[in-house]
């Protein structure tokens, strides 16, 4: 009886340091990317939307795993850092075949609106912009509908974006609207 009152706290301390596997969640993401062509002489592309699983403004539908592969045999790619307690600093890419979206915000907070926007920057491509990548400012923000919780934490974004112009050589085309959220994200005590 000695014995198993004795072994009962070292069983319980060797649970609690994390003995085992722990290995935290491999980063997940999903995007869409509304891409106009509202001057034909400068944006030579098509109006085309793009996305990788399934995200809006009101619904996280679908996210992609880091490392998965899809049905055409496309490795997925996701990595990111968002990182800070009230403000934060967000680094997110995420890509599946063609489709590339990398994301830098030097300082956001939850109070981001369309009216007054964090600004940062994208790079965007895909096989409608035939695989050239197409970079620029953009207004980094958040919507009413995006859930119960915070959407920015340590580790984690779910945000609305607007660029007035994303060049590629002599091309320049707007996006109307993007969505983008990253999960299980690097944050300063992983870093």
């Amino acid at each position: 009886m000695r014995f198993a009152l004795a072994a009962f706290p070292v069983l319980a301390l060797a649970t609690l340091a994390g003995c085992g596997s722990s290995a935290s969640s491999a980063p997940m993401a999903a995007w869409s990317v509304e891409m106009i062509q509202s001057d034909p002489q400068e944006c030579t592309i098509a109006d085309n939307t793009e996305q990788i699983g399934a995200v809006t403004a009101t619904d996280i539908g679908m996210t992609v795993v880091d490392g998965t592969v899809d049905a055409m045999m496309n490795t997925i790619s996701v990595t990111c850092t968002v990182s800070g307690t009230s403000t934060y600093v967000v680094q997110a890419q995420a890509s599946e075949g063609a489709q590339v979206l990398n994301i830098t915000i030097p300082s956001i907070d939850a109070s981001a609106s369309m009216s007054n926007p964090a600004m940062g920057s994208i790079s965007y491509e895909s096989a409608a912009t035939a695989d050239d990548a197409f970079q620029g400012s953009c207004g980094f923000f958040f919507e009413s509908g995006m859930g119960t919780a915070p959407p920015i934490a340590a580790g984690r974004i779910w945000v609305a974006f607007t660029c007035a112009a994303l060049q590629s050589g002599m091309v320049i085309c707007p996006v109307n609207q993007g969505f983008a959220v990253f999960e299980d994200c690097l944050t300063e005590a992983e870093m």
